[in-house]
């Protein structure tokens, strides 16, 4: 009897002790990428997808919040916590119909994924939208809060802490949606507007806006915050003073004295810098020094000596990529004659909304010694959509798309962060300009008209 108490006693502690783990685990029917990623603040974990379309992962996780989800294209955010048992099921030629979230946090996730349709390109039309009239813009966006606010309400979620930090999510997120109609609104409709009233009076004031530390973890929005407060402060001493920028960054990390929020501060601040001003390079070069994190600063120290080779006047590096009929062309196979190089994608808006312009400029420059390269980032997996985009949209010049998209050699080797992305080469092979004019900007055609041998 004795033997028999110990022995459960001893399968009791077993049981406790290997449920600290969060659990992702499901099954994904005609899953055309093997992979799923979970990501969040300070957190990846990447793993494969068996043959019969299941996963099953122990997740090391930190704190509780909303993480990504991403299967390739597939990406929605999902709520774990450090003890979420979480399956998610799904066929993904019919994804809307067939999701089905089990565990103990399916009921926040399920929510998540209702708001990303609130949110999602079909119910939100950017163009659209923020072509409107200030006016009729703000009513749009108060009503989105209004019908978000609803679903949450309506849910089943009964875990407290995540419908008040969620509710004020939900507000905040808001924040961003007035703050860049002014911006967006140009940009659609190709013409600056007079500074914007009705959508300033919805604004907050961002330093009196309160939140804990635990509703920092929750949520990239609050930590949006927190980052902007940072800039805000950190930006004006930085441009009187460059060389200080190390000192300038210590003394305001020292007013936060949180080591979690610290960090997060760091990596943000580096990946906001522009790779081709020497002045964002004391930054990187400050963060260097101050971060705590060895891989981090590796990462750095790489970035910098790929700055240094990647200037105006040194040669492009060479690549072969496929085109839409599957044949092979290099860079160099256009040597004698000026590129004008643009990285985009089919999903990528901003790239889309360029093409209008690409094409006036590729037929404005038709008879001379130029030629233009789309590279497409589309994922091998919707390689048949991005052929199809090319004959549907008639597009021109020569038509590339890379193997891995952002893993891709040729971005990394054209230090490629964000899309769209414009590239001047010369005549003998040499980078003109490493960040040239959109297609839409009236200053490209100058930058074309002053290539030699044109």
């Amino acid at each position: 009897m004795k033997l028999k108490y110990i022995l459960f006693f001893l399968n009791f502690l077993l049981i406790f002790s290997t449920a600290v783990a969060a659990n992702f685990s499901g099954k994904i029917t005609n899953a055309t990428e093997q992979e799923v990623v979970i990501a969040g603040l300070n957190f990846k974990s990447s793993f494969a997808i068996n043959p019969d379309g299941t996963f099953s992962k122990d997740l090391d996780l930190k704190h509780n919040g909303i993480y990504m989800f991403v299967n390739g294209s597939n990406r929605w955010e999902i709520y774990m916590t450090q003890n979420s048992i979480l399956q998610l099921n799904f066929d993904e030629k019919n994804i809307y119909q067939t999701l089905i979230y089990l565990g103990n946090t399916a009921d926040e996730s399920l929510y998540l994924f209702q708001k990303s349709k609130l949110y999602d390109s079909k119910n939100f039309d950017a163009q659209k939208t923020y072509s409107l009239d200030e006016e009729e813009y703000v009513k749009v966006i108060d009503q989105l809060v209004i019908t978000n606010l609803e679903l949450l309400k309506k849910s089943n979620i009964t875990d407290t802490f995540f419908r008040k930090s969620e509710e004020k999510n939900i507000i905040y997120n808001a924040q961003s949606f007035y703050h860049n109609f002014k911006y967006m609104h140009s940009y659609y409709k190709k013409s600056s507007i007079p500074k914007g009233k009705i959508c300033e009076s919805r604004l907050f004031n961002r330093d009196t806006i309160q939140f804990s530390f635990d509703e920092f973890l929750f949520s990239s929005v609050f930590r949006g915050y927190v980052n902007g407060r940072f800039v805000s402060s950190f930006s004006p001493k930085f441009k009187k003073n460059p060389s200080e920028a190390q000192e300038i960054i210590k003394t305001e990390l020292s007013i936060i004295n949180n080591p979690v929020i610290e960090d997060f501060i760091l990596k943000s601040l580096a990946l906001q810098q522009d790779n081709y001003n020497d002045k964002d390079h004391y930054i990187i070069k400050a963060i260097i020094a101050l971060t705590k994190d060895e891989e981090f600063k590796n990462q750095l120290h790489t970035k910098l000596e790929n700055i240094g080779k990647f200037v105006a006047g040194s040669p492009a590096p060479n690549f072969q990529l496929n085109d839409q009929n599957g044949n092979t062309v290099s860079l160099s196979d256009f040597k004698g004659k000026n590129i004008y190089i643009d990285f985009w994608a089919t999903w990528c808006k901003p790239c889309v909304a360029e093409i209008p312009d690409l094409k006036k400029l590729e037929e404005k420059f038709k008879n001379k010694n130029i030629v233009f390269l789309s590279i497409s980032l589309d994922s091998q997996k919707d390689i048949e959509k991005w052929k199809n985009f090319i004959i549907k949209k008639d597009l021109k010049g020569t038509q590339l798309i890379v193997e891995n998209a952002w893993q891709s050699e040729v971005v990394s080797q054209y230090l490629i962060e964000s899309i769209p992305r414009f590239i001047l080469i010369d005549t003998n092979g040499n980078l003109v300009d490493i960040n040239a004019p959109r297609p839409s900007m009236s200053k490209v055609n100058k930058a074309i008209n002053r290539l030699d041998n044109l």
